[in-house]
């Protein structure tokens, strides 16, 4: 099998885990905690939105798009440069709003389809800014939900990656295929993500055909010191430059796991160790990271 070409200029981007599963949670939580905000129980809804001057209750962060967009660099271990940027989507700057409590307010109030569609257009409209945000993008969205759930759509897809989660059991859902067909019609590329944290794995990678994988953080984690993740990594990472499909390693945290990663041929990483999440407004455009973080 002829492998796919790759043509990607050294730069990516993605918004938060739009998974409204109850199982889909703690995806969202394990993000939330990444940026230092609150991942306990749902605030009281009311508490939450807060009050006006009036005295009257605050439009949902999904009825006015006062989400906050935030983004962590993805770096090609082989030469330590940024190769793009995942986008996370939270609730209005300084509120209390945590991604989790979002969807459960949006899921109680039949909201989802909207605040997917302000999730999708704060992470495509990072293409729209007078100074489009450069390289690559990478916005996690919700398969059950149509493609169309959104009326704002970047201008070019081709630099747009579509994370969807394995735990969504994406080959017994005819929605979700018929989502990710028509994000491909568009133009966009579609990556599987959290791949290792299901069992059925290798059948949504047969079946699914992505374009790019990214490795569950409980895959990557303590590596550096297990010969038996060491050889599950390694074959995976032979039969990803086989199909031309992209790998990406999440949650690197550790220098070691770091090294061993780049031993065993995985080509591109992101994780605490090489750069933190930060608001967007925080940052003019990506730069290049060492072994040591963002420069």
């Amino acid at each position: 099998m002829e492998a796919k070409k790759w043509a990607f200029r050294p730069i990516w981007l993605h918004p938060s885990r739009c998974d409204i599963s109850e199982r889909g949670y703690p995806a969202l939580c394990r993000r939330v905690t990444d940026t230092g905000a609150a991942c306990g129980e749902e605030p009281k809804i009311d508490d939450t939105r807060g009050k006006d001057s009036r005295g009257e209750a605050r439009a949902y962060p999904w009825e006015n798009d006062s989400l906050t967009v935030y983004v962590q660099p993805i770096v090609d271990l082989r030469t330590g440069r940024v190769f793009g940027h995942e986008v996370l989507v939270r609730g209005p700057k300084g509120s209390s709003w945590s991604a989790d409590a979002l969807w459960r307010a949006a899921t109680a109030r039949g909201a989802v389809t909207k605040l997917e569609a302000a999730c999708r257009r704060a992470a495509f409209g990072l293409k729209h800014a007078p100074t489009p945000w450069p390289g690559l993008l990478f916005v996690n969205v919700h398969p059950e939900l149509p493609a169309d759930a959104t009326d704002c759509w970047p201008p070019r897809p081709d630099e747009v990656l579509l994370e969807i989660s394995e735990g969504r059991l994406l080959t017994e859902n005819p929605q979700v295929q018929r989502t990710i067909k028509e994000f491909r019609n568009r133009g966009f590329r579609i990556v599987l993500d959290d791949f290792g944290s299901g069992c059925s794995n290798f059948n949504a990678l047969l079946e699914v055909a992505p374009d790019g994988l990214k490795l569950d953080r409980r895959l990557v984690a303590g590596s550096h010191g297990d010969p038996r993740r060491q050889t599950i990594l390694g074959l995976i990472a032979e039969t990803c430059a086989r199909l031309g499909v992209m790998l990406v390693a999440e949650g690197i945290e550790h220098a070691q796991e770091l090294e061993t990663l780049r031993r065993l041929g995985i080509p591109y990483g992101q994780g605490l160790l090489l750069g933190r999440i930060k608001p967007v407004a925080m940052l003019r455009r990506p730069r290049a990271v060492d072994d040591g973080g963002e420069q």
